[in-house]
């Protein structure tokens, strides 16, 4: 099957990433600073939410490429035309309201840095002009998803990926750490990345001249896009009130040792997130709504169990590995924050690919309502967790509102709550790796413990770990086997 074979060029796509952020985020710190660089991570969470005005046709787009009639060519190009005209107008509406909003809001987050404020405002042109360049953006992206290009996709973002990341250090080590020539140099880099992803997705559609009638599919991508823009506007504020509060309360600099645990954590989704990505045309062309659910159930399960020793791993060996790569002092500011935030991650793994089923299923409604179920109390929760225990208590707060998220998930795409009782038992190991690392006073007695909780870890993702995760879905070989009570089970 092919899904192995996308799910590996996304894993790798993903790895690559994560090895050039490896190598810029040091460069990053030394070339503008803990300060600037913390700024820079609200500036770009501010674009992200600004985003939002693709109102959803990008992955609307890619749903109706994916369910499409094969055969209907001028109909697959009349999607593509009116998600991309639509997302034009609405990026530059966008694009003007970020414009207004930026004003507003920066001065109120860097109150304490006035002279990095004045670097910030002096490009607010240059941060709405990257709006309309996203949407646009997206719609191509919807088209290289919605026609299972994973490999050219990849190949595209890391590239891009690459060139946003250091030519804004290179900027910055010749010219100067100034915000108003370190953001320019983004923003062209991503414009640069862009336009190899256009003239690609042109010619794998491949994309014709817009016909008159082709706004008629406005509407329907209209429906299933609102539903995905609404969530879309919710879910950064749910991504990002942790990095703007923390900003707000207690500065850049606390801002900076939050993000970058929280970006070493956040890689546990690589994994789900690249199978969850190649999962999405299959799903949307699935017909078989009780062989979906038991195949996304046993994805779930087995994604979870995969993940919770390394989990555990990485709690034990994070404040190490911050010394090392970033320094002791930084360790020491934000070791327990990412051992939060690792458990956080590892909950959020469970509701992905039940995110992207709802959406592959025409179900983008659902979250959306699970988010505005969770946002009153985990603002509560954020402002309580920072103002009595700092950015450790922020993450807490983030990882508890991660928890819900999963359980409604679950819960809302029909795989039941044996599915969530089933995840307990390895959430109480990497609670206990973590209540380890602080509690344990002797480093040789902590390290034992650690290693005795990831080897039980371990050995119960063997015993637990479903056996027909692998069923072809993934594209590996499978054998029947019998057990003793009659049970079929497939392994690889």
């Amino acid at each position: 099957m092919r899904t192995g074979r996308h799910t590996l060029y996304n894993l790798g796509g993903a790895g690559a990433s994560l090895a050039i952020m490896l190598v810029t985020v040091p460069l990053y710190m030394r070339a503008v600073g803990e300060a600037r660089y913390g700024i820079l991570a609200i500036v770009w969470l501010l674009l992200g939410y600004f985003s939002v005005f693709d109102l959803g046709l990008g992955r609307a787009c890619a749903q109706a490429i994916a369910a499409s009639d094969p055969d209907r060519a001028d109909h697959r190009n009349d999607i593509v035309w009116s998600a991309l005209l639509a997302n034009a107008g609405f990026g530059g509406i966008g694009g003007g309201a970020l414009f207004l909003a930026a004003g507003l809001v920066l001065p109120n987050v860097m109150a304490r840095n006035g002279a990095l404020l004045g670097e910030v405002m002096v490009v607010l042109p240059w941060l709405a002009a990257a709006v309309p360049i996203a949407t646009t953006t997206a719609v191509f992206n919807g088209v290289l998803l919605g026609r299972g290009r994973f490999l050219e996709m990849n190949l595209l973002v890391v590239a891009g990926s690459a060139l946003f990341q250091i030519l804004p250090v290179v900027v910055a080590g010749r010219v100067g750490p100034q915000l108003e020539y370190v953001i320019p140099a983004a923003i062209v880099a991503r414009i640069l990345g862009v336009i190899p992803i256009v003239i690609v997705s042109a010619r794998v559609l491949p994309i014709g001249r817009p016909r008159r009638a082709c706004l008629a599919e406005l509407p329907r991508l209209l429906r299933f896009g609102l539903w995905v823009s609404g969530a879309s506007l919710v879910a950064p504020l749910l991504a990002s009130a942790d990095r703007m509060i923390i900003g707000l309360l207690a500065g850049p600099s606390a801002v900076s040792h939050y993000v970058v645990p929280l970006s070493i954590a956040d890689r546990l989704n690589v994994l789900p997130r690249s199978l969850a990505q190649s999962l999405f045309p299959e799903l949307a062309a699935d017909r078989d709504d009780a062989q979906t659910k038991r195949r996304v159930r046993n994805i779930v399960l087995g994604l979870s169990a995969l993940l919770a020793p390394a989990s555990c791993a990485a709690i034990a060996l994070l404040p190490a590995f911050l010394a090392l790569w970033i320094g002791p002092a930084f360790a020491a500011q934000s070791s327990l924050t990412g051992q939060i935030l690792f458990v956080g991650v590892w909950l959020n793994v469970a509701a992905i690919v039940p995110h992207t089923m709802l959406h592959a299923i025409g179900r983008p409604d659902l979250p959306l309502k699970f988010y505005l179920i969770e946002i009153g109390p985990y603002l509560l929760l954020l402002w309580l967790g920072l103002s009595f225990g700092g950015i450790a208590g922020a993450a807490g707060a983030w990882s508890l509102r991660t928890g819900a998220d999963m359980v409604l998930m679950i819960v809302g795409t029909g795989l039941g709550w044996s599915t969530v009782w089933r995840l307990l038992p390895h959430f109480g190991l990497l609670s206990l790796a973590l209540l380890a690392g602080q509690f344990a006073p002797d480093p040789a007695l902590r390290a034992i413990v650690q290693t005795g909780i990831v080897a039980v870890s371990l050995a119960l993702a063997w015993h637990r770990f479903p056996l027909d995760f692998w069923r072809g879905r993934l594209g590996w070989r499978v054998k029947r086997t019998q057990s003793p009570d009659g049970q079929i089970g497939e392994i690889a």
